[in-house]
């Protein structure tokens, strides 16, 4: 807002106008959250009525997402929730959403799951095929904050997030708890024995249950982003498949490095629960955590630095795979190159992994 000025009639005799708004400047940036305080008189109802074109400057200009409030496509990403619920209460609260979702021009796939999203959000799901004159009060202005969010893009972003994240839950739960019984398994049932009895290495032992159970975790990645994909795909009418691909194949990579590490618990560890457990803890920190570790490393008096740099350096970045936020937000793709440095990385931590796995598992008695 620049030098709004916002004048109306006035009523009183001998005055011919009456000042509301007088020279406001304002600007207010994405992701702030803003809020008018001032006496009765001060001009907050008029602003608000000029941003949402109910009124029209006098002078200045007024802008949202850089387009002028005069134009009718710079209210397509306002929301709007009035004091008083002034809505059509014959029409049932998924109705009245479809109504402004299309006027919002938001695709009929995407509508649907807009409206299941926010009625969820504003807990009004259950009473979506009643009409809206027999809601509460109460009720009523939930179903406004409703349509102020329908033509919200973050709900859609929210969605994919949440999915992502039970995909990135579901691939570790299903690589550790897989790869953590693989070798207590055969020891237990005492199968090790006669397979060891041929010939076949125990190396050769170890780095074949390490493929079984990065190619069964890999197998049930394919199936959890294609499903994703396709989801995505029916409600944002487009599929950048290369886009999940490489996501996916990143995903696959960082699960190699901890089904390498978790094997390697394995044989350290006699019991699969206190290994899965450990395994599963220390990738969480170093998802969570690894990336913090150089700046917690500077507040820390020595030998504690060194020692957190070490960390630091040492320990497999897992988070480098985590492209979640690229999907959400639709990016573009990644460089191929730097995927081809982020599969040489994996690499050379699981072979790592693997070939500690192999001393360790070689001189270790089987009973």
């Amino acid at each position: 807002i620049e030098n709004l000025r916002v004048e109306y009639s006035s009523r009183d005799l001998g005055e011919s106008t009456k000042v509301a708004v007088n020279g406001l400047t304002l600007r207010v940036g994405q992701g702030e959250v803003f809020g008018f305080l001032g006496p009765n008189g001060a001009g907050k109802t008029s602003t608000m009525n000029v941003l949402l074109g109910f009124v029209p400057p006098t002078s200045g200009i007024a802008r949202i997402f850089g387009v002028d409030v005069r134009e009718p496509i710079a209210r397509q990403r306002i929301g709007y929730l009035p004091e008083q619920t002034y809505y059509y209460k014959f029409l049932t609260a998924e109705e009245l959403l479809r109504l402004y979702a299309g006027i919002f021009g938001i695709p009929r796939a995407e509508t649907e799951t807009r409206i299941d999203a926010v009625l969820k959000l504003v807990e009004l799901d259950h009473a979506r095929k009643r009409q809206i004159k027999t809601y509460s009060k109460g009720m009523q202005q939930r179903v406004g904050l409703a349509q102020a969010l329908i033509n919200d893009r973050s709900i859609v972003r929210y969605l994919k997030e949440i999915c992502l994240l039970l995909i990135w839950l579901s691939a570790l739960v299903i690589a550790i708890t897989c790869t953590a019984r693989q070798i207590p398994a055969e020891r237990e049932h005492r199968t090790i024995f006669p397979l060891l009895a041929k010939p076949v290495t125990r190396g050769q032992f170890v780095l074949g249950k390490f493929l079984g159970c990065w190619l069964a975790v890999g197998i049930a990645l394919a199936c959890f982003y294609l499903f994703f994909g396709l989801v995505s795909a029916t409600r944002e009418q487009h599929w950048p498949m290369l886009n999940y691909l490489q996501a996916a194949w990143l995903h696959w990579m960082m699960l190699g490095i901890v089904i390498a590490f978790t094997l390697l618990g394995s044989i350290i560890f006699a019991a699969p629960s206190s290994n899965g457990t450990i395994c599963f803890v220390c990738t969480a920190g170093i998802l969570l955590l690894g990336r913090h570790l150089n700046k917690v490393a500077l507040s820390l008096a020595e030998p504690l630095q060194s020692l957190l740099y070490t960390a630091y350096f040492v320990l497999p970045h897992l988070e480098f795979f985590d492209v979640r936020e690229l999907i959400i937000h639709d990016a573009g793709l990644i460089r191929w190159d730097m995927i081809a440095l982020a599969t040489l990385y994996a690499a050379a931590y699981a072979a790592f992994f693997l070939f500690a796995a192999w001393l360790a598992f070689r001189r270790r008695p089987l009973n």
